[in-house]
C-alpha cells in the first residue's frame, strides 16, 4: 500500500495517495507499533500529501502522532 501511494503521490495525485497511506499506517501499526521506523515514514509522508492536498489540520494532527511516537521510542 505504502508503495503504491507513493507512486501515486510522485505522479502528482497527493489526494489518491492519502487514503493509501493512512491503511498502511493502521496496518503497519497494528503490527509493528506506531514508533516503528516504517510507520514513522509512512506517517510523515501522509502528512505530506495532506499538506499538499490542501488538508493543513489534519496534516498536523499527523505530525503530532509522529512526535508522539518519537517521544515514546526507546
Amino acid at each position: 500500500l505504502a508503495a503504491r501511494a507513493q507512486l501515486l503521490a510522485e505522479e502528482g495525485h497527493p489526494e489518491a495517495s492519502a487514503p493509501l497511506y493512512e491503511e498502511a499506517v493502521r496496518t503497519e501499526a497494528a503490527v509493528q507499533g506506531e514508533s516503528h521506523p516504517h510507520v514513522l515514514a509512512n506517517l510523515a509522508a501522509w502528512a505530506g500529501v495532506l499538506e499538499r492536498s490542501g488538508r493543513p489540520e489534519e496534516a498536523r494532527r499527523v505530525e503530532a502522532r509522529i512526535r508522539t511516537a518519537q517521544a515514546a521510542r526507546p
